[in-house]
């Protein structure tokens, strides 16, 4: 995760602005959890192939704003084609229960981590210097308060 200050040529609120909307799409996606109780394991394997392929073509089109600097020279974001990579990856070795609680954690809590560590700062992880407690305690309890709501 690049810190705030990477883009000299942008101020920092239009950074924030960016993250947060980028965050916000992030977060939009456990949207997509709710149908899964009816629809089961075939419509997680199906929203992971069209999201894996939404990222990759259609986002950089539509949501260019989403990709941070590096991944606009790239053309995609690794992030963002992880994420339906990692649903499938639920899908197909865990139960039902465990893969909505699995995908309200990687669409709100991470989405939450981001945001707070980028706003909120404060002393930095020793095993990562780009990440900060502030975030990694927002993740450890958005997480389980989203992945039980899921579940």
């Amino acid at each position: 995760m690049e810190q705030l200050t990477m883009d000299k040529s942008q101020p920092r609120m239009e950074i924030l602005f960016r993250e947060f909307y980028r965050q916000a799409l992030h977060s939009a996606a456990a949207l997509f959890i709710l149908p899964l109780r009816w629809l089961g394991f075939w419509y997680a394997l199906v929203f992971a192939g069209i999201a894996f392929f939404w990222n990759l073509c259609a986002m950089p089109r539509f949501f260019p704003d989403t990709l941070r600097p590096e991944e606009k020279e790239r053309g995609y974001s690794e992030g963002m084609l992880a994420y339906p990579v990692a649903i499938l990856i639920l899908a197909l070795f865990f139960p039902r229960p465990i893969l909505a609680g699995g995908w309200a954690v990687l669409s709100m809590a991470d989405g939450l981590a981001t945001l707070s560590g980028r706003l909120l700062g404060g002393t930095k992880l020793f095993w990562n210097r780009d990440k900060s407690w502030m975030g990694f305690l927002v993740y450890f309890v958005s997480a389980a308060v989203f992945g039980w709501m899921a579940m």
